[in-house]
């Protein structure tokens, strides 16, 4: 080959140049390019925005009209189920009307007090059968009436209002009555108590609705001589039936006293307390689906013209100055390029003006090209990484997540440091009165076989004054230092201040299931249940007996966390294909339960892993939902959480009340041909967004896999998504139109023969259904 021809200084400096040329060339039309990218972007930006506006409406108009469909539909059913629960009530109050038993109708206000009245000027309490009889017959009253103002149906608040007033008079009337009871049995020891030891008298008597025992120590005769006695008194007293010990302290070793224990096995007292009701709900939890979407398409319109169009507008304008400002920027520097590479300027487009110089640099423009091009790439970045504002969807989720933090605050009651909350605790197992009575005088017999007896006036039953205040020692202070001795001395000052109070030990009932060690609380006069005088608590869990000082007398109940089987863990509706009724099976947190629904009644049919027996007499036996609520609250197995039980529970996820009532009944409506189970992406979906597994279910050899079903108060549809899948997508299945609820979904795609059986449903199985779902709230706490 021959040697290549060294280039000379002049070729050098032209080769340099036109490589530097193109360079130039191509720089400059890479920065075109993106400032032309820029501009398109705003052009498929504006058109997006447009054609989501579009589809946005006519999805609204369509999401209307198929809810006014399902809506009606509902509506005419829970007409339905309230005007027979009407014809119920007024059948029944017929039937009390024939029996002529000389007993009031408890609807009835007038009826009611001229009882009451009756009652107060005729009441006997000599004979303690008949006292047993009228307690019997004014709870069963009660009972009515207690259903009547928790079911009023389409009775005025001024009349629940008045049922409450008489109510709470019955009751305490009725607890005078078992005072003036116990006041009887006490005028005469020797003749109603029963002596098992020297000077030791004791009383007890089961009904079905108390238990009443009382304990004693009659005065023995002092000697003549005084004989000073150092021994220390501690009386001790236990109530065996009740599973009721009891050691009082030194300072009562010298009174004269009985100690009675009134065991209810009801409880007066909860419900009068300030914590006892939920708050009532706002206005816009009350609404049904459809209300709340032309509600919400009015919020979506005034936020999408008064925020987001605002802010688009100047955003538009932004960029389109940026892009100017870039253009100006690009061009310039490649203007001053040509001319520093000799190239013909009249070639090229004038430039625009440029961004002003600053000020100090002189009258004379002087464009550094290098600048120029570290302006453009500073420009550019800025517009690339410029944000969009906020979408309108985004601007509502804000505005609802706002709202519902407010209304979670506004939930929440503001109690005193020792009151109880009833919306986190219930009370179980009836209400204990243990009450230090005053000895009455004793009838007297004369020589001459005379018997007088000293009354007291008034006739009452008197209580021995004792109230021993304790404060507990506080908590060393982080990092503090304490020698054994002084810890020691501390220990020996707190038990000799406990030993100041009455030892209390309570075996706890076995009539109620026991999850976790209860809360005593005792009844403060000022009108909720109390924790200030109960101290120093144990609890032996094999032998289920719990230990406290007790600083006063009263009446005490055992208090246990409502939610503790909350939230839950699985769930499944299902048809009952043997008796043609439809199952509910919850995995609770601890136990398992399977509900059955046959017409307008439901029954506990499993109940597993509960400690004990309890509750299992009721399974099997069909209720009203919420008798049998009711019932299960009391035996401890609360599994229906009330509208604020999400601020007590964690890990739960409360969705928006208004679309799960709504998909409550869609699935009440389809649970005669449909399976509905839980779905793992339902926890973390988010508020407005539920999650469950579905399919047709009309033959158990021939079932199909579940597809995953997303609802929302926008829409209902099929999503491409199952439980094994690495994560969860909104997508909906290939061809899948717009629904805007179950009810739609399922009338578009079901078969004929599900079709057939859920169209031939009767508005009872329906609206038992869902007045269970909407109690036990599985896509909530799920």
């Amino acid at each position: 080959m021959p040697p290549k021809k060294k280039l000379s200084k002049r070729e050098k400096a032209l080769l340099a140049a036109e490589q530097a040329e193109k360079k130039r060339i191509e720089a400059e039309r890479e920065r075109h390019r993106l400032i032309q990218e820029e501009k398109d972007r705003i052009e498929r930006d504006l058109l997006e925005i447009e054609t989501k506006a579009k589809q946005d409406t006519e999805e609204q108009a369509l999401r209307i009209e198929q809810l006014k469909i399902s809506v009606n539909m509902f509506r005419h059913h829970t007409e339905s189920m309230t005007h027979m629960e009407l014809d119920n009530r007024l059948s029944e109050e017929w039937n009390v009307y024939l029996k002529c038993d000389g007993l009031p109708d408890p609807a009835s206000l007038s009826e009611m007090n001229t009882y009451l009245y009756l009652w107060q000027l005729n009441d006997n309490h000599d004979d303690f059968q008949e006292v047993i009889r009228k307690t019997d017959e004014v709870l069963k009253l009660l009972s009515v009436l207690e259903e009547l103002i928790d079911f009023p149906l389409e009775e005025n608040e001024v009349k629940v209002k008045s049922w409450k007033e008489l109510r709470n008079t019955f009751r305490v009337k009725l607890l005078q009555h078992m005072d003036a009871a116990t006041y009887c049995l006490l005028k005469d020891v020797e003749k109603h108590l029963e002596l098992i030891g020297l000077n030791e008298v004791r009383y007890k008597r089961d009904t079905p609705n108390f238990f009443l025992s009382m304990w004693s120590l009659l005065p023995l005769p002092k000697p003549m001589k005084s004989v000073e006695n150092t021994s220390r008194v501690i009386k001790t007293c236990s109530f065996e039936e009740l599973g009721i010990s009891l050691q009082l302290p030194e300072s009562l070793g010298e009174e004269n006293f009985v100690v009675r224990a009134l065991q209810l096995r009801y409880d007066h007292f909860s419900d009068i307390c300030p914590t006892w009701d939920p708050k009532p709900l706002l206005s816009e939890h009350k609404k049904d689906i459809l209300q709340l979407s032309q509600d919400d398409w009015e919020v979506l319109c005034s936020l999408q013209n008064d925020v987001f169009d605002v802010e688009m507008k100047k955003l538009m304008q932004q960029r389109r100055t940026m892009i100017a400002q870039a253009t100006a920027l690009a061009t310039a520097a490649g203007g001053i390029a040509d001319k520093r590479s000799g190239s013909k300027a009249s070639k090229r487009p004038a430039a625009p003006d440029l961004p002003k110089p600053l000020k100090g640099s002189g009258s004379k423009k002087v464009i550094d090209p290098a600048q120029c091009e570290q302006d453009y790439e500073i420009l550019m970045n800025e517009l690339q990484n410029l944000s969009s504002p906020k979408t309108t969807s985004q601007l509502f989720a804000e505005r609802e997540d706002e709202m519902e933090a407010k209304m979670k605050i506004y939930l929440m009651y503001s109690c005193k440091p020792d009151e109880l909350n009833l919306r986190k605790y219930i009370i179980l197992g009836g209400v204990l009165h243990l009450d230090l009575l005053k000895q009455l005088p004793q009838p007297y017999e004369l020589p001459s076989k005379f018997v007088i007896t000293v009354l007291n006036v008034p006739r009452d039953l008197e209580r021995v004054p004792f109230h021993v205040k304790y404060t507990p020692p506080p908590p060393p202070e982080p990092g503090q230092r304490r020698l054994p001795e002084e810890i020691e001395a501390e220990l020996k000052k707190q038990e000799e201040q406990l030993e100041k109070l009455p030892l209390v030990n309570i075996g706890l009932p076995e009539n109620v299931l026991w999850f976790e060690p209860p809360t005593v609380v005792i009844w403060n006069d000022t009108g909720y249940w109390s924790t200030a005088d109960c101290h120093d608590f144990k609890f032996n869990e094999d032998k289920q007996i719990l230990t406290f000082r007790l600083g006063r007398f009263g009446p005490l109940a055992l208090a246990a966390y409502r939610y503790c089987n909350l939230p839950y863990q699985t769930w499944e509706l299902k048809p009952d294909l043997k008796s043609k009724g439809v199952l509910l099976n919850i995995t609770a947190n601890i136990v398992i339960v399977e509900f059955t629904v046959k017409d307008d009644l439901v029954c506990l049919s499993q109940l597993q892993n509960g400690a004990t027996a309890a509750l299992q007499e009721i399974v099997g036996i069909y209720y009203k939902p919420h008798v049998l609520q009711r019932i299960m609250q009391r035996g401890g197995v609360d599994i229906f959480p009330d509208r604020d039980a999400y601020c007590y529970v964690e890990g739960s996820a409360s969705k928006h009340r208004v679309a799960e009532d709504h998909l409550y009944h869609c699935m009440a409506l389809f649970s005669t041909s449909h399976n509905f189970t839980w779905s793992r992406w339902n926890l973390l979906a988010g508020r407005r967004k539920m999650v469950l597994q579905m399919r047709e279910y009309l033959d158990r050899k021939n079932l199909d896999n579940h597809s995953t079903l997303f609802s929302s108060p926008q829409r209902a549809l099929l999503v491409d998504c199952t439980e094994v899948s690495q994560s969860f997508t909104e997508e909906g299945l290939p061809g899948m139109k717009f629904y805007a609820d179950l009810f739609q979904l399922v009338e578009d795609n079901a078969t004929p023969a599900a079709k057939k059986k859920y169209k031939n449903i009767s508005f009872k199985v329906v609206e038992t259904v869902f007045q269970l779902l909407k109690k036990t709230r599985v896509l909530s706490y799920s």
